[in-house]
């Protein structure tokens, strides 16, 4: 089923407008395994923020969405401002686009997170829901356009990583913590979220790189492939002469991607 184009433009807040406290950051890096200090706010943190107006454009009834056939495509977030503990924040999301072929349906959110009494823009986020369709295609092939001579550092996932990203996050998504739930969608676990995923990559290229995470500018990446609890990734990572932002793919254990396109840039 086709998605409602009626719904582009719409605009959505969230019920709840959260406050950035030192309890709910610390939990945040420790389900991403933060070597950080933990009272430095990871700028994806913004996303467990804002999630109450993404998933608030998501589950419009008129939009048609199946949920249980959707998955998280690609992620931007542009940080103007740091995020601090003690700061109350407010999200808006707007239904940007909807893009149908026969492989599904795509749909973009644009998500804005200010600091509710100032008023000032803290964030920008661009997220892409694809909705895939229950037609069997040829599989797609994922290029792997990383350097394997580059960088490369190692990322193991815990066996209860889903469960406490679900907590600190707010995303109740049971394909990330029910086995049943995850095979109904049609992967053979649990999966862990995508934002995990790129949250745990982003900090192991500032750390390795010697950078702090409170002067990540922007960050973004493609989600292409699962990641499963235990598994034992791989990331491959080099500086853009030109741009300075460094540019990464994260393989799973069969050296497939599951983040293409990745890029992380830091202000200084």
């Amino acid at each position: 089923m086709s998605l409602n184009r009626d719904c582009i433009g719409r605009e959505y807040t969230q019920f709840e407008e959260p406050a950035i406290t030192l309890e709910s950051v610390r939990a945040y890096a420790e389900a991403i395994n933060q070597k950080e200090d933990a009272s430095v706010v990871h700028p994806l943190y913004g996303f467990c923020l804002s999630f109450g107006a993404l998933t608030a454009a998501i589950l419009d009834g008129d939009l048609e969405a199946d949920l249980l056939r959707l998955v998280h495509r690609t992620q931007k977030v542009i940080s103007h401002a740091p995020l601090q503990i003690g700061q109350d924040v407010k999200a808006t999301s707007t239904i940007s686009k909807i893009v149908e072929d026969e492989s599904g349906s795509s749909l973009t959110v644009e998500v804005q997170l200010h600091e509710k009494t100032s008023g000032v823009l803290l964030q920008s986020h661009e997220s892409e829901q694809f909705i895939r369709t229950r037609a069997r295609h040829k599989k797609r092939i994922v290029e792997d356009t990383a350097n394997r001579h580059d960088n490369t550092l190692a990322l193991t996932i815990d066996k209860d990583q889903s469960e406490r990203y679900a907590k600190a996050s707010g995303d109740p998504n049971p394909i990330h913590t029910d086995k049943s739930f995850a095979q109904m969608a049609g992967f053979p676990d649990r999966i862990l979220h995508g934002m995990c995923t790129l949250a745990m990559t982003t900090s192991a290229i500032a750390l390795d790189a010697n950078k702090s995470l409170n002067d990540i500018r922007e960050v973004g990446g493609r989600f292409v492939k699962p990641v499963y609890m235990g598994d034992k990734l791989s990331i491959a990572y080099a500086q853009d002469a030109e741009s300075r932002a460094y540019h990464f793919a994260c393989r799973n254990p069969k050296e497939i991607p599951c983040i293409k396109s990745g890029f992380v840039h830091f202000m200084t």
